[in-house]
């Protein structure tokens, strides 16, 4: 699992959580990073984007892995989805979790997405 977010703490309270359920957990800080593991990384199941700021272009490392490695799963958590509609109808298939949640319900999207 590949989880990205611009905030690094946010990416600790993302991972700490799947970590302890067993999740193997890769980290980036931005969509470059992330590009970069994605390509060297091939086990690499699922996306998880933290959309703190909408006008990153994490949206678009969504929609470039979606593209590139269609067998991995994209889950976006965010504060609102609501500007980002007009973006996300590029993804077919990208899961959404909206803020806040809890480590349990974190822990039970990314089991979904992946089952």
């Amino acid at each position: 699992m590949l989880i990205v977010s611009d905030t690094t703490a946010m990416l600790e309270i993302l991972a700490a959580p799947l970590r302890q359920l067993g999740y193997q957990v890769l980290l980036a800080e931005n969509a470059l990073q992330a590009q970069r593991l994605a390509d060297l990384r091939p086990e690499i199941n699922l996306l998880l984007v933290d959309l703190a700021q909408p006008e990153t272009n994490l949206v678009d490392l969504a929609a470039w892995v979606h593209a590139t490695y269609p067998e991995v799963k994209v889950l976006m958590t965010a504060n609102s989805f609501w500007d980002l509609n007009p973006q996300l109808a590029i993804l077919r298939e990208v899961s959404l979790l909206a803020k806040p949640f809890t480590a349990h319900e974190l822990a039970s999207m990314v089991r979904r997405v992946l089952d």
